[in-house]
């Protein structure tokens, strides 16, 4: 069991101390152009998947699904299947007439 292990409880704690719990109202945040992709787990037993999935929605343009049989953290759980969204969109922001980004 996941809980059981110190580093998973230690990570659980350090994200808790670390994350913004300030609720985003979809109606004011402006992500200008950029891309917004949103994944939730079916099987997360800390944010009904649905209630998720309706609040995420609101963001105009968000690319929002949910991922059959993951919990709720998705990178562990699944990580080629994360990976592979990843490079998704990179491949598809790199097509894009701006291209992707640069570092300054």
């Amino acid at each position: 069991m996941p809980l059981r292990k110190r580093e998973v409880v230690t990570a659980l704690i350090q994200s808790a101390r670390e994350f913004d719990f300030i609720p985003r109202d979809p109606r004011i945040v402006n992500l200008g152009d950029c891309r917004l992709v949103i994944r939730f787990g079916e099987l997360d037993g800390l944010i009904p998947h649905r209630a998720a999935m309706d609040h995420a929605r609101q963001f105009k343009g968000a690319d929002v699904a949910v991922l059959s049989g993951v919990g709720h953290v998705p990178a562990d759980e699944v990580p080629d299947e994360v990976a592979r969204l990843i490079m998704l969109v990179a491949s598809e922001l790199a097509a894009s007439p701006g291209g992707l980004p640069q570092k300054h």
